[in-house]
């Protein structure tokens, strides 16, 4: 069965309509012979304030234009990062959605071929339709495709639509190789799609750390606690189940019967924003959490924060917690399943880990830093050691070298035999 038959099989008819939309221009794959820089086709999702979409930002701005020439293809435009993407990029938005399927895919595959043809590798930026699309255009282009994985795939599926859950078989395997945000994640993709484990690397997350500190020294929002004697704990991310939130206003409960003077602040917004706020009030901390919705730079917040809390149920990385570190705010975190608070607090000489979903431990973990002042100095020279493994143009080298190598010895087109490893 070829490829656009087993995608409308699966059920996913937008997917199917690509693979048609591409079927004319299927040339014979011809090994990559390229000299630098290397065109390099990026796609993404969308470009609103979240983590995944701030990070592939951050690499599209810090790439070697000697080494590596990226342009960038978004299924949408939503999202206040559009404002911060390279403009040689020449990035072009898809409207998915906004009008017409037929006319909207039309338009996005002539874009997608248009580049295709012209690019050495195709560079999935993101989980799921991105994914997807990439592989699509791989196989009928003959073009490697390295695909992004910020999270756990297990968990992620879980919460996705089926029809997610019929094309990942299908899909994923065809991927020239998968770069993971941190070892638990890897061992999660590898666990599900056995045949990647040889195509699997793991590379920092590229983190601009001189941009951070210098947002930093903004002005907070009147809303910010301001008593000279309070003890702020932040706290940022879309407010959803996974993110835990609900378990942190517990232990920030159990917190304030000793530290009274403690405020909590968690900064976005999401589905779970009624349900979060409803809790509060049930657990009577009205006038001690502050719920302002999405804050545009936070890292005000937290350069004067006691605390930045990540109290996810499963995280791939946990960018807030490099973020605070980088500007030696102290930091605790779930060691929940994915890894990625582990791997970021270095096994927890950075920062402080608590079992998952354990919220007295949580509370105890944030007495500590609230009460320990030479607890506080260690975490926060551990943290900007830390940091340094991140710093956006040492780990956009990194990428640079996996681009070169999958455009220059070539790493399998999507369905191909592999024929490399990146180191």
């Amino acid at each position: 069965m070829n490829v656009q038959a087993e995608l409308r099989a699966s059920g996913n008819e937008t997917l199917a309509d690509l693979g048609g939309w591409f079927r004319w221009l299927r040339q014979p794959a011809v090994p990559s012979q390229t000299t630098r820089p290397v065109k390099l086709l990026c796609l993404g999702r969308d470009l609103r304030a979240a983590g995944a979409q701030r990070v592939q930002v951050t690499l599209l701005q810090h790439l070697d234009r000697t080494r590596v020439r990226p342009n960038a293809v978004y299924l949408s435009a939503d999202g206040p990062l559009a404002s911060e993407l390279p403009r040689d990029c020449e990035p072009f938005y898809g409207k998915l959605g906004r009008q017409g399927r037929s006319a909207a895919v039309a338009q996005l595959c002539g874009e997608l071929l248009r580049r295709a043809r012209r690019a050495e590798c195709i560079f999935a930026m993101q989980e799921g339709s991105p994914t997807y699309l990439a592989v699509v255009v791989g196989k009928l282009t003959g073009k490697p495709v390295v695909g992004w994985i910020h999270g756990p795939w297990s968990r992620l599926l879980a919460a996705a639509p089926s029809w997610h859950r019929r094309v990942f078989p299908l899909l994923y395997p065809r991927l020239a190789q998968a770069v993971c945000v941190s070892p638990g994640v890897a061992a999660d993709l590898t666990a599900m799609v056995p045949s990647l484990s040889e195509r699997t690397v793991v590379l920092p997350n590229p983190l601009d750390c001189a941009r951070i500190r210098q947002l930093s020294a903004g002005d907070v929002p009147s809303w910010f606690p301001q008593q000279a004697c309070a003890k702020v704990i932040v706290t940022c991310g879309r407010l959803t189940a996974e993110k835990g939130f609900d378990l942190l206003l517990e232990a920030f409960k159990v917190l304030l019967s000793r530290h009274p003077e403690a405020f909590l602040v968690v900064a976005g917004e999401g589905p779970g924003q009624n349900q979060l706020e409803s809790q509060v009030s049930r657990l009577g901390l009205r006038g001690r959490v502050r719920m302002p919705g999405p804050v545009s730079n936070p890292f005000p917040l937290m350069a004067r924060a006691s605390a930045v809390v990540v109290s996810s149920r499963f995280e791939g990385l946990g960018m807030t917690l490099l973020e605070a570190m980088t500007l030696g705010t102290p930091t605790v975190a779930f060691d929940c399943p994915g890894g990625g608070p582990r791997m970021a607090l270095d096994d927890g000489r950075a920062g402080l880990l608590v079992p998952p979903e354990d919220v007295p431990a949580l509370a105890a973990a944030l007495d500590r830093i609230l009460t320990q002042p030479e607890l506080t100095a260690r975490l926060r020279d551990a943290g900007l050691r830390r940091v340094c493994a991140f710093d956006a143009p040492r780990a956009a080298r990194a990428f640079e070298d996996l681009f070169l190598r999958a455009a220059r010895w070539g790493l399998a087109p999507a369905g191909g035999a592999r024929q490399d490893r990146a180191a």
